[in-house]
């Protein structure tokens, strides 16, 4: 069950890195005439993705069952082009998900350093 839960541990955190990527390369292509803002799929459709690898019988008689799954980048479709040029990246928007994903991360981050000293310490007691 340890392993189980610092595997999920390590997969949301991979999603918060790809997140922050994703608004990253917003950021930087604010100015780009024709950019279209993307976002990472939710963190419920990229664990659903890794659980069907997981079950699935190709993926797991050819050892890819392990494999970290890659967190697919989307257009975000909640806004239209707010100016001519095309571009549909709003910067406070971004820098509204940028907090986000640090709260997230710093959130998961205390989350997998208290799971990691009780099962620590529940070694220490029972060894």
């Amino acid at each position: 069950m340890a392993a189980g839960l610092f595997a999920l541990g390590a997969l949301k955190m991979h999603w918060n890195s790809a997140r922050q990527a994703a608004v990253a390369e917003n950021i930087a292509n604010a100015n780009t005439p024709g950019y279209r803002a993307r976002e990472a799929e939710s963190f419920g459709d990229a664990f659903n993705r890794i659980l069907q690898a997981r079950s699935s019988s190709d993926a797991a008689a050819s050892g890819r069952a392990n494999e970290t799954v890659d967190i697919a980048l989307k257009e975000r479709r909640d806004k239209a082009p707010a100016v001519l040029s095309g571009n549909t990246v709003d910067l406070e928007d971004e820098m509204k998900r940028l907090a986000e994903v640090h709260r997230d991360y710093a959130a998961d981050t205390a989350f997998m350093k208290t799971f990691h000293r009780m099962v620590m310490s529940s070694v220490r007691t029972s060894g």
